[in-house]
């Protein structure tokens, strides 16, 4: 009985222990956008640039692996208070008021290591600033830049990681 635990132990290890391999989707911004927010482009929004990534395999014991994506619109201010409820997200200036706070770090952190050139290309100061409250790291932001494109339209950059 004991050989039996043992065996089944090391499989369900070894089955947790599989390496997890990225699949990145890039290049079809209307498929990550639908992929994002299960819904079609909206006629009011404009999907500049997006990666989505998956991983293969999709299960392994007590590891969570859902998709992580980057994505940059031109949406308006509708649009981005609609999402913030959504997404259950808060407004922080800690990332000018207090740039040594643990949010303020983490999410300079993954603007710095951005997989792609065109995410958040400005300085931080000239976004406004979203996170996902309630959890212990802020693994989904929005950066709403301060200048608008056009009449009621501004360019956001959404990323969960």
């Amino acid at each position: 009985m004991s050989f039996c635990f043992l065996l089944l132990l090391c499989s369900i290890v070894s089955v947790g222990c599989r390496r997890v391999t990225p699949v990145i989707h890039e290049g079809d911004n209307r498929l990550n956008y639908k992929n994002i927010f299960d819904e079609d482009v909206p006629p009011d929004v404009n999907v500049v640039n997006s990666v989505y990534v998956t991983y293969k395999p999709s299960f392994r014991p007590m590891v969570v692996t859902t998709p992580d994506y980057e994505i940059e619109l031109i949406v308006t201010k509708q649009w981005i208070e609609k999402k913030i409820k959504q997404l259950y997200l808060q407004k922080t200036d800690e990332i000018i008021s207090d740039p040594n706070s643990f949010i303020a770090k983490h999410i300079k952190t993954r603007i710095e290591q951005r997989g792609r050139q065109w995410y958040v290309p400005k300085n931080i100061s000239e976004y406004e600033c979203y996170y996902l409250y309630g959890t212990s790291i802020p693994y989904i932001h929005m950066l709403v830049d301060k200048t608008p494109v056009g009449e009621n339209r501004y360019r956001i950059f959404l990323s969960k990681h």
